[in-house]
């Protein structure tokens, strides 16, 4: 029952239904090697759960975006030395 989504012009989601946290993780590590094998590197990636990251969906999309933000952060600082 996973399920894909645009959530902006160059970013999406994956609703992976019954999922923890590492099995996010793990999930996010096998797209991240699918993008690679197609040469299309992804840049940022995020994992939010229920109920460890909020109760409602709207919580949990917003710290999906914050951490996308800290990543990008971290990325553009790593670039920089």
């Amino acid at each position: 029952a996973d399920v894909p989504c645009r959530i902006g012009e160059t970013t999406f989601g994956i609703i992976l239904e019954d999922t923890a946290e590492a099995g996010g993780f793990w999930a996010m590590d096998r797209l991240r090697l699918a993008a690679a094998d197609v040469g299309l590197p992804l840049l940022h990636v995020a994992v939010a759960t229920y109920p460890n990251h909020g109760l409602r969906g709207d919580e949990i999309l917003h710290h999906a975006w914050e951490t996308l933000r800290r990543a990008a952060r971290a990325s553009d600082s790593a670039g920089d030395l």
